[in-house]
């Protein structure tokens, strides 16, 4: 169950991230590490986020 402070990553966020030659990779991974670095708060995905994202990369 997602906390108050978790953040819930799409599908778009899910392929910018994973792919390094996605135009807004560098803007996401960028994102991320600040979230990360800060402590206060977790990425989360769900089934339906991960599927959607292998949906598309294969």
């Amino acid at each position: 169950m997602l906390n108050f402070h978790d953040l819930p990553l799409d599908v778009n966020a899910l392929i910018a991230f994973g792919l390094h030659e996605h135009e807004w990779h560098d803007r996401v991974a960028r994102w991320v590490k600040e979230v990360v670095a800060a402590e206060q708060t977790a990425l989360a995905t769900c089934a339906v986020t991960e599927l959607g994202f292998l949906r598309i990369l294969l």
